[in-house]
């Protein structure tokens, strides 16, 4: 089964000089971010991966679509991997922000629509 999802890492200046991120996880519609460090979210992930690992279908592609436009993704990494960097960091925490949309198990022509639809 195809699945589409939108991940976010964190980067403060303190995780950048270690190498690594200050948080990370999945991002909802809704603007909402689903922390991995938080036990509780990664024990919601395992139980129900359907409502991070969206099927393609029933709309979801669209949806996850305007949303990664809404949010800058638009950079192809990879055959089926979009970014988009943050450029400014968080005026109060001074953290960056990277998101990126993954697709898994779709078709090439699915991932073309999708690139076409991201770079337009």
């Amino acid at each position: 089964m195809a699945t589409v999802s939108i991940t976010y890492s964190d980067i403060s200046e303190q995780s950048a000089l270690n190498g690594d991120f200050c948080d990370t996880g999945f991002w909802t519609h809704g603007g909402w971010k689903h922390s991995m460090r938080h036990e509780e979210t990664a024990r919601d992930i395992e139980d129900h991966p359907e409502f991070y690992w969206l099927p393609i279908g029933n709309g979801s592609l669209a949806q996850a679509i305007r949303d990664a436009r809404d949010l800058g993704i638009q950079y192809r990494e990879g055959d089926d991997t979009w970014v988009a960097q943050s450029t400014d960091p968080d005026p109060v925490t001074g953290v960056y922000t990277n998101l990126t949309l993954h697709v898994t198990g779709a078709t090439q022509a699915t991932l073309d629509r999708i690139d076409a639809a991201l770079t337009a």
